[in-house]
């Protein structure tokens, strides 16, 4: 299996994210996959998302793209959850679970957002009795752990449309609006929960 993996950065990181990232890459080698690693350091945020992709697209013979944050916690065996259940689901794209930043008052909000009865996004409950399990379609995700087919990041460039920008909403929520409006479904997957750091580890 070939996977591109995707990090925007900025001047530091913290060690355990360091180490999650090192830990993560090595877990993927001794099994046998090649991997490679494509970062774009202190860009504007929609740059930096736009030129990931491109560099990936351009990557031969690739499986899989993994966009990730450099504040997340995961490891490899979440990524093979998340492959499994984007298969099994024949989706293109498809989000690990994860808690917003400083999100520790119950119930904790999830970087995953569904349009309410008056139309408006609303970031879901990660815990409590409105919490979701399996595979669920939603409006939009982040980017902290978001696997794509390679062909379909492919097919997104070769479109040659504005993929990101920040608008009223975040330059992540316009991505997953415009791949809605090619009809796409977004979905995240709720049985693979990975950290996000804040002042802890958010998971």
């Amino acid at each position: 299996m070939k996977i591109v993996c995707c990090m925007p950065t900025y001047k530091v990181m913290d060690t355990k994210c360091v180490q999650s990232l090192v830990q993560f890459q090595a877990s993927l080698l001794n099994d046998g996959h090649h991997v490679t690693f494509i970062f774009a350091n202190n860009c504007y945020i929609t740059y930096a998302r736009n030129s990931l992709l491109k560099a990936a697209a351009s990557v031969p013979d690739a499986d899989y793209v993994l966009c990730l944050d450099s504040d997340h916690i995961y490891d490899y065996k979440q990524l093979y959850k998340l492959i499994a259940d984007l298969e099994d689901n024949n989706l293109e794209l498809l989000s690990a679970k994860y808690y917003v930043r400083n999100g520790f008052i119950r119930p904790r909000k999830i970087a995953a957002l569904r349009l309410n009865k008056e139309k408006v996004l609303e970031q879901l409950d990660g815990d409590g009795e409105k919490q979701e399990f399996g595979v669920q379609e939603v409006d939009a995700i982040g980017f902290g752990f978001l696997l794509l087919k390679h062909r379909f990041v492919k097919e997104l460039i070769e479109k040659k449309i504005k993929l990101f920008q920040i608008t009223e909403m975040a330059e992540d929520i316009y991505f997953c609006d415009v791949v809605k409006q090619l009809g796409y479904k977004v979905c995240y997957d709720a049985d693979v929960v990975v950290g996000h750091m804040s002042t802890i580890v958010n998971q």
